[in-house]
């Protein structure tokens, strides 16, 4: 299976002139990538966007569940119905062309790991859920040491994250099967690790969906964003070769609880 345009990792982002930082904007659907905010909830687009840890703190925990600010889009944001074990899924990465111009396609390239976390809605309609419960992983993406190194001077982000020896990886993801049905928040989460905790970037969104199938499952570890995202999590802070040289600390381990698969309890 190739993976060519999603989250394409690539040295295009390394071309001079190009933005250092991303967002998630875009939901994608069995490779059909929908409108910017479609599903997506979005923050302010006209604001200074926020990318280290302790801005996202000053705007408040839940800022560490779906970004800062875009709870307040939730009423216009459309929920996607998805279907568990059956629809492949995915998010398209945009950053603005200049300070105030158009979004976009852009590259993931900041080495880190990358997590998919889902939270089954705690009223009604998702749309008025702002994240506060509990969430579950349900796919990451980490080291891939099989990679072949990238071209120079920037090593190679795609050994973070492709799952195939090429160039670009698409990601693409199911819902587990035996997921509950009912509406969720879908959080992408990419860190890029720095050598404090302070230090380091988020990159976090979220879409609304509503889960359909035959459940069953059980999901878990159920955490809270900021039982992992926290200040006092040293393992957070990487060594300044993994940093910058796009290698890994031994015995690094992904931010987050385990992976749920949904195939047993």
């Amino acid at each position: 299976m190739k993976f060519s345009n999603l989250l394409v990792l690539s040295t295009a982002a390394c071309l001079p002139g190009a933005s250092a930082h991303y967002t998630f904007w875009s939901l994608v659907i069995n490779q059909n990538v929908t409108g910017i905010g479609e599903y997506v909830r979005t923050p302010d687009r006209d604001r200074k966007s926020l990318w280290r840890y302790p801005a996202y703190l000053a705007n408040g925990t839940l800022a560490l569940a779906c970004n800062t600010d875009t709870f307040a889009s939730a009423p216009n944001t459309s929920i996607a119905t998805v279907t568990a074990g059956l629809d492949l899924l995915g998010f398209q990465s945009a950053s603005k062309k200049g300070k105030y111009g158009s979004l976009r396609p852009y590259p993931v390239w900041h080495p880190g790991p990358l997590g998919i976390y889902l939270s089954k809605s705690e009223t009604p309609d998702v749309r008025d859920y702002d994240g506060s419960g509990k969430w579950f992983k349900i796919y990451e993406l980490g080291w891939n040491a099989s990679v072949p190194e990238g071209p120079v001077p920037y090593g190679d982000p795609v050994r973070w994250f492709a799952e195939e020896t090429n160039t670009s990886s698409l990601l693409h993801f199911p819902i587990p099967p035996t997921t509950p049905p009912g509406q969720y928040l879908l959080r992408i989460e990419h860190i890029f690790p720095q050598t404090t905790v302070e230090s380091m970037q988020l990159y976090i969104s979220c879409a609304q969906i509503e889960v359909q199938g035959p459940g069953g499952g059980t999901p878990g570890p159920l955490v809270q964003i900021s039982d992992y995202l926290n200040v006092e999590n040293q393992d957070l802070a990487v060594s300044q070769e993994m940093e910058w040289d796009y290698k890994v600390d031994p015995g690094y381990k992904i931010p987050g609880p385990k992976v749920w698969t949904g195939e047993s309890d």
